[in-house]
C-alpha cells in the first residue's frame, strides 16, 4: 500500500523526507512501497483511498491514517549551541514503555491518542541523525581531541544512551500503521588495526618501559608484566598483538569489516609498514572470512584530503581490492571536511560516529543511514553505520576488569536484544596481557 506524507513547510520538506525514508527503509518496516509527499495545498480528501495518509502539517486532519503533532519550538530551524541547550527530555507513554522525545519543557504523555501521535518524529529524529548537537557544539564543549565530550551530549545527559531510541520510536511508528517486523538484533563485527606487534624492535621496547616507568596513566600494565612479555616473545612466544588467526572469526554475521592504516603524520600513526609481509598474510585471512577491507585513516587525513588519498591509493594496492568504507583514526572527524573528503573519493560506508568513553547508540540508533550535510541541507550519498561498542570503552567503563565488562555487556545485549543493530569494534591490540586479563577478554570475544 503507498504511503502519503501530506506536509505544510516547504523548506522543511527535505528533512522530513530524511526521516521518513529512513523509518519506512529500516530492516524493522515491513513496507515496500514507494512514498510520496503532498502539499497541504493539493490536499483533497479523495486523494486519501487505498494509501496509508500521515499528515505533519499545523492542523489536525480527522480523515488521515496518523496526524503527527509539532512541537511548539522548530528544532529545524536552530543553528548554535546555545538554543540546544536549552532542549528538554519529553517521556512519552506506549503499550507499558517508554519513548524519548524532545521539547522546550520537561514534559509526559502518551504517545498516541486516538490518531494523534504526540511525539514529533521528524524533528526529533532529524536533531540525533544529523548529529546537530556536534555540529554546532562550543570549544568548551570539546576534548583535547576536539570530539564533542560525551557528557556534554543529551542522550549521555538525559541518561538514555544505552538503548536505542530513535529505533523504538520507529518501531512503535510502524505497528500503529501494521508495517512493523520484529528482528533479532543484527551484529556487525570490525577491527581497527593500529599496531601489528607489542614489540617489534628493541627502541619500541624502551619506548614501552619508558610510558610505564613515566607516564601518568592508570592502566598501564606493571613492569615486571612487560618484562616478562618481552622475554617470551624474543624467545618464540607469538607476539600479544598477533591476534588476527582467531580474531578474525569465521562466525556468521550480518557484515564484518576490518579497517587498515597507511601511513600518517603524527605520532598517533606509523605504528606499522603498510608494505609489511605480514600484513599481506592478514589481509588475506580477513578476505577468506568475509571481511570487507576498509581504510583507518590516519590523525590529520580527517581535514586533509591529499593525505586520505595517498593512504587509501596504497592499501588499495596493498590489499588489490577497491576501499568503500573507512572508520576514522581516534574517532576524529569534522562534518564538513572529513565527510567531503569521503564522498570526493568513492567512500560509501563510514563508522565513526560512536562514543569514544561509552558504549551505547550516540545517534538514537544502530541502524546504517545517510550523513546529513548542513551546507546543502540534504542528505549526502555516503552512510553512517554507528559504532555502539568499542572494546576500549567497554573496559573504561569497568575499570578494565574483564569480569565487569562481561557483566556490563551481558546486561547491554538483553537490554538491546530485538530490533536495533549493533556494530562492534574490536581491536588487535586490546588482548594485552601486559594490562589485563587477555584469556577472559578472548572468552567474552568469543561469545560475542
Amino acid at each position: 500500500m503507498e504511503i502519503l506524507i501530506i506536509y505544510d513547510s516547504k523548506k522543511d520538506l527535505s528533512k522530513i523526507k530524511y526521516v521518513f525514508n529512513f523509518i519506512f527503509n529500516l530492516p524493522i518496516s515491513k513496507s515496500n512501497s514507494g512514498i510520496k509527499y503532498l502539499h497541504i495545498s493539493k490536499y483533497s480528501k479523495e486523494k486519501l483511498q487505498n494509501k496509508i495518509t500521515i499528515n505533519y502539517t499545523d492542523n489536525i486532519l480527522n480523515e488521515v491514517t496518523l496526524n503527527i503533532k509539532k512541537v511548539n519550538f522548530d528544532i529545524f530551524d536552530i543553528n548554535n549551541a546555545s538554543d540546544i541547550n536549552k532542549l528538554h527530555l519529553t517521556i512519552y507513554s506506549y503499550k507499558n514503555k517508554k519513548l524519548f522525545g524532545i521539547s522546550s519543557i520537561n514534559s509526559k504523555s502518551s504517545f498516541i491518542t486516538n490518531n494523534i501521535i504526540s511525539l514529533d518524529i521528524p524533528q526529533v529524529f532529524f536533531f540525533h541523525l544529523s548529529r546537530l548537537e556536534e555540529y554546532y557544539s562550543k570549544k568548551e564543549q570539546l576534548d583535547h581531541h576536539d570530539r564533542m565530550k560525551s557528557s556534554e551530549q543529551f542522550l549521555v545527559k538525559n541518561n538514555i544512551y544505552r538503548f536505542p531510541v530513535l529505533d523504538h520510536i520507529a518501531f512503535a511508528f510502524l505497528e500503529i500503521l501494521g508495517l512493523e517486523k520484529k528482528i533479532a538484533t543484527l551484529k556487525i563485527m570490525s577491527h581497527d588495526i593500529d599496531v601489528i606487534q607489542k614489540f617489534p624492535n628493541f627502541y619500541k621496547f624502551t619506548r614501552g618501559v619508558a610510558r610505564i616507568l613515566l607516564k601518568n596513566k592508570k592502566h598501564k600494565g606493571s613492569l615486571s608484566s612487560y618484562f616478562k612479555w618481552f622475554v617470551k616473545v624474543k624467545l618464540g612466544k607469538t607476539d600479544p598483538y598477533d591476534t588476527f588467526s582467531w580474531l578474525f572469526t569465521k562466525q556468521k554475521m550480518f557484515k564484518k569489516k576490518v579497517y587498515f592504516m597507511a601511513g600518517g603524520l603524527t605520532n598517533y600513526d606509523n605504528l606499522y609498514d603498510i608494505n609489511n609481509p605480514k600484513l599481506q598474510k592478514y589481509i588475506e585471512l580477513a578476505k577468506k572470512n568475509d571481511y570487507e577491507i576498509g581504510l583507518h585513516p590516519s590523525y590529520k587525513a580527517f581535514t586533509n584530503e591529499k593525505q586520505f588519498i595517498k593512504e587509501k591509493e596504497k592499501l588499495e594496492y596493498v590489499c588489490g581490492c577497491k576501499i568503500k568504507s573507512t572508520r576514522q583514526h581516534i574517532l576524529h572527524y569534522d562534518f564538513n571536511k572529513t565527510t567531503d573528503i569521503l564522498e570526493n573519493n568513492n567512500i560509501k560506508n563510514d563508522s565513526t560516529y560512536g562514543f569514544q568513553d561509552l558504549i551505547g547508540f550516540k545517534c538514537g540508533t544502530g541502524f546504517d543511514y545517510p550523513i546529513w550535510n548542513f551546507k546543502t541541507d540534504k542528505p549526502r550519498k555516503i552512510k553512517e553505520t554507528p559504532l555502539i561498542i568499542m572494546d576500549g570503552c567497554l573496559l573504561m567503563e569497568a575499570n578494565y576488569n574483564v569480569d565487569i565488562a562481561k557483566e556490563i555487556y551481558n546486561q547491554f545485549l538483553k537490554e538491546n536484544k530485538y530490533n536495533t543493530q549493533i556494530t562492534f569494534n574490536f581491536h588487535n591490540s586490546i588482548f594485552d596481557p601486559v594490562l589485563l586479563n587477555h584469556i577472559k577478554l578472548k572468552q567474552l570475544f568469543f561469545e560475542l
